[in-house]
């Protein structure tokens, strides 16, 4: 249970809509979710708030988590993609398929361009562990080298031409 809790990250309102443009989420499936997302008929929501976003808790029989589909997760949050993006919810009244609807490319080219934080995040850690471990073994110069590193990036806070050259 546990472990099906630390997952539900990807099931919050805001992000459970970009399931809409996946080719593994079958039309029906999709055809439910954009009702439920119909049912929230105003474009509140809209604004961005900063912190974690609200998990979804998952509904337990039994101590099992009972089976849910995509349209259960969908909330008033669900329309904050299309704030964001500044286009219309209007193409989930269509029938499938969306492709070549403007509206639903916008999407669509958000999602596939959209980074993983997690997956960013992992491979920094990765990067950097393996890093220390070739550079030195010793927690001093370790602290040593780290202290330099900040100390860089506070003379230089950016790779502009002109912070460079200021430096010059």
């Amino acid at each position: 249970m546990e472990v099906y809790g630390r997952h539900t990250w990807y099931l919050t309102q805001e992000l459970v809509t970009l399931a809409l443009v996946s080719s593994l989420v079958d039309p029906p499936t999709k055809r439910r979710m954009a009702d439920v997302i119909h049912e929230y008929a105003t474009e509140q929501a809209t604004a961005t708030r900063m912190g974690k976003p609200d998990l979804p808790t998952l509904p337990t029989e039994a101590g099992q988590v009972k089976a849910l589909e995509l349209d259960d997760f969908i909330g008033p949050k669900s329309r904050t993609v299309f704030g964001v993006l500044g286009i219309s919810a209007g193409f989930l009244r269509k029938p499938l398929p969306w492709d070549g609807d403007p509206d639903f490319d916008r999407l669509a080219t958000f999602v596939l361009h959209l980074r993983v934080t997690n997956d960013t995040a992992e491979r920094g850690v990765k990067l950097i562990s393996d890093f220390i471990g070739h550079i030195t073994t010793s927690d001093f110069e370790l602290q040593e080298l780290l202290q330099v590193v900040e100390a860089h990036r506070q003379r230089y806070p950016d790779y502009s031409k002109a912070t460079l050259s200021a430096a010059v």
